[in-house]
């Protein structure tokens, strides 16, 4: 079965920032956006396949391979050769999630760490630009294809999204 993806990844912030003057008020508008498009394909700026699930996790470590045991909304299965683009969208309003494993460590430049989601908060990364062998995102390599999830107390939902190429 033949499929094509075209997708958007879009940050933004608005809001305004003011003071109180004597005479007159003083605001400016905030509202920096960063749009990023995707068309079908395999090269820069070119994504090809998606995964998105929302997990329900624990203090017991959900381990994922990236690179194997996913499947889309139709049953078909998901390979990614790099990763575009990750986001996980912490939904609790209490629990923080931990996230570490070698997918993690290669976005820390080889750092092993443990990165903290706070609650109600967002992790996203992004590398829309790499082309074969040249981005820190690729995962045909067995380094860099885990990323491990768990709460550091309590449970926690979270939206879990990833763009990609196959």
């Amino acid at each position: 079965m033949a499929t094509s993806l075209t997708a958007n990844t879009l940050f933004s912030v608005y809001g305004t920032y003011g003071t109180d003057a004597d005479i007159e008020d003083a605001v400016a508008n905030i509202f920096p956006k960063y749009l990023q498009a995707y068309s079908n394909g395999t090269g820069s700026q070119q994504a090809n396949t998606w995964y998105a699930d929302t997990l329900s996790l624990t203090t017991s470590p959900t381990s994922m391979d990236l690179f194997t045991g996913m499947t889309d909304r139709y049953g078909n299965a998901i390979v990614f050769t790099t990763i575009r683009g990750i986001a996980i969208v912490n939904k609790s309003a209490t629990a923080f999630v931990q996230l570490s494993g070698s997918f993690i460590k290669i976005l820390a430049s080889g750092t092993t760490i443990t990165w903290l989601v706070y609650p109600g908060g967002i992790f996203f990364s992004q590398h829309p630009l790499g082309a074969a062998g040249s981005s820190t995102y690729e995962l045909g390599i067995t380094v860099s294809r885990t990323i491990v999830l768990q709460t550091a107390a309590g449970t926690a939902d979270v939206d879990l999204l990833l763009i990609g190429t196959r």
